[in-house]
């Protein structure tokens, strides 16, 4: 999957509440850039000192910061707009760093009027590249927050998890296919469901010595009940623990209702059985 690093820099905090959603949506690791000697944020000063440095393009010197790009395939810059500028801390940033041009780049910014537009023009530039792979405006989100601004940072969100959810749909794929040779080889025994279909076991009935497929429900470390052979009729009871990170079954014989292997005396009193497979769910871990 595509390693992202989010370049922020963030005056008022605007820039820095979209950077951290952001973060949480695709899953990527943060960078913020500060400068050394800190802008005005307030008044008058604010807007001279960051137009001006803003205009003549500005490479304020910054504070230290590790980072190793060659980890990353893919930048997103963030920035306030100022003067239909990015914040200068990103041009510092792209000049002492090689070879951004050859990464999937996307960027968002944050504006009180207008600008951003030409402030992505201008950023394209600065790194060498022709277009972005999604680009973000919002308006003061700190303080304007609305469903409107939701949507658009949801979409652009979405448009940056494209790749990893073509990837999760072919290892879902996979999956499925894996899952389906499996039951195809054990599709002839005979079997019994315990509530739904989740889980499957096979399991040696100890009077026939039949191999059955068991279907049980999802249950954490509790009793499943019942079953009888669907061949001779033999009685059982199951008890499920997908406490761990595999699923596993307790079978004895019905009446002793098993809660572990052992008994409290040390005595062997179920049999426990390995998960065959599982269900599949669209919800794939990472």
């Amino acid at each position: 999957m595509c390693k992202t690093l989010i370049v922020y820099f963030s005056l008022e905090g605007n820039t820095r509440y979209v950077a951290e959603e952001l973060r949480v949506g695709i899953g990527a690791d943060v960078l913020e850039l500060v400068p050394k000697k800190e802008y005005p944020n307030k008044g008058f000063k604010k807007f001279f000192w960051g137009g001006k440095s803003a205009v003549m393009a500005e490479t304020p010197e910054l504070e230290p910061y590790s980072i190793n790009i060659d980890d990353y395939e893919r930048i997103v810059f963030g920035f306030p707009v100022w003067a239909s500028n990015f914040a200068p801390p990103l041009r510092t940033f792209i000049k002492n760093t090689p070879s951004l041009a050859s990464k999937k780049i996307a960027a968002f910014a944050c504006q009180s009027g207008a600008g951003a537009e030409k402030a992505f023009e201008k950023l394209k530039e600065c790194i060498g590249i022709k277009e972005f792979e999604a680009t973000l405006v919002l308006i003061d989100p700190l303080t304007n927050y609305d469903y409107k601004q939701g949507d658009m940072l949801v979409a652009f969100i979405k448009k940056l998890n494209e790749e990893k959810e073509i990837q999760k749909s072919a290892e879902y794929e996979t999956k499925k296919s894996e899952l389906e040779k499996i039951k195809e080889s054990v599709k002839n025994r005979p079997s019994v469901t315990i509530n739904q279909e989740f889980y499957a076991y096979l399991y040696t009935c100890k009077e026939c010595n039949n191999e059955i497929l068991i279907k049980t429900n999802e249950g954490r470390y509790g009793n499943l009940g019942p079953f009888n052979c669907p061949v001779c009729n033999a009685h059982y009871y199951a008890t499920i623990d997908d406490g761990g990170p595999t699923p596993f079954l307790y079978v004895a014989k019905y009446g002793e209702q098993p809660a572990s292997l052992l008994d409290s005396e040390g005595q062997k009193r179920s049999e426990k059985i390995p998960l065959l497979y599982q269900e599949l769910s669209l919800e794939l871990n990472e």
